[in-house]
């Protein structure tokens, strides 16, 4: 009997335990020259420049895709960020940025369409941007952006978006009050591909661990018969019905069972029922019972048959 009562045991809590979860870590670069675009050139403030040797961080509005986003729709995104690599000594103040996402299911390639980058739909969530000074060819703390966890979210909750999708990051520009040397410049994929911008993401997926099959266990061997009793769950809400079943081997086996339900697993009973056993052929028989809600505690189901007593230990619990 201990050893059944165990398996039982272990049975709920496979049922019950929280979700199984993994998290993984993708750094998406940019691949391809229209892929990082800067508009705001010779005075045109809406026109489209995609093949630069750098970046101008705050002084023009940056477009950022990334290409191949193998996250599913859907996933918990845990950390996102966006890393770049300085080309230049600029240590003036810490001007600011706004970076967007935008706000579409799969982001196309920047085109020199004017206003291509600030015409975007953009995501409502957005994160500001206080840039600190960047040295020469540092890539680092410094020039890695704070979190956007919030924008790539949206984006990836969106109902159409698909695994495998493209997402663009859109970084608006703000005034500039030292003619230019406020900004910040950072390597673009056509001055050195392994330098560019790259798109940091951290997620974690949860897998629904199956619930086992009903599994038909010997609770009394020593009768000439077995009787297999099965509470569907281990762990009830409260107003949950009860759901009990279970099956009964042997030519011998009786054609009533007495089914009761105890608190403390001692004498305060709640119901005790005569529960006519279903004939499969001469040597099977199942019973089905469905007992009302009760209240938060610990319960057991007990089955007499011919004066054999079989249980099984429950709990109820309030999950508001």
């Amino acid at each position: 009997m201990k050893s059944i009562l165990i398996l039982l045991f272990v049975l709920g809590i496979s049922v019950l335990g929280m979700n199984s979860a993994f998290a993984d870590e993708i750094t998406i670069p940019i691949t391809q020259g229209s892929d990082d675009a800067e508009e705001g050139h010779s005075g045109n403030s809406e026109k489209i420049k995609l093949y630069s040797s750098d970046l101008d961080l705050v002084d023009k509005n940056i477009g950022l895709r990334f290409n191949q986003v193998e996250i599913p729709q859907g996933t918990i995104i845990t950390n996102a960020y966006l890393e770049f690599t300085s080309q230049d000594d600029k240590h003036y103040s810490t001007p600011n940025v706004v970076i967007y996402g935008h706000a579409i299911d799969n982001s196309p390639t920047f085109t020199t369409n004017y206003g291509d980058i600030s015409n975007r739909d953009v995501t409502f969530s957005h994160v500001y941007w206080g840039i600190s000074g960047w040295s020469y060819n540092e890539s680092g703390v410094d020039t890695q952006t704070p979190s956007i966890t919030s924008i790539i979210q949206e984006i990836i909750d969106r109902p159409n978006w698909n695994n495998g999708n493209s997402l663009s990051i859109i970084i608006k520009k703000q005034i500039v009050s030292h003619g230019g040397s406020d900004d910040r410049d950072a390597y673009s994929f056509e001055r050195d591909s392994s330098k560019s911008a790259k798109l940091h993401i951290t997620y974690s997926i949860s897998e629904p661990i199956p619930e086992p099959p009903i599994e038909e266990i010997p609770m009394c061997t020593n009768s000439g018969y077995f009787v297999n009793i099965n509470v569907n769950k281990l762990v009830y809400a409260l107003n949950e019905d009860i759901i009990i079943n279970g099956f009964m081997l042997s030519s011998s086996t009786p054609n009533v069972l007495t089914v009761s339900i105890a608190s403390d697993y001692e004498t305060m009973y709640y119901e005790v029922l005569d529960i006519p056993i279903i004939r499969d052929n001469d040597t099977r028989g199942h019973f089905n019972y469905t007992h009302s809600p009760l209240g938060v505690g610990e319960y057991s189901i007990f089955v007499n048959s011919n004066g054999q007593l079989n249980y099984v230990a429950f709990s109820v619990v309030d999950e508001s």
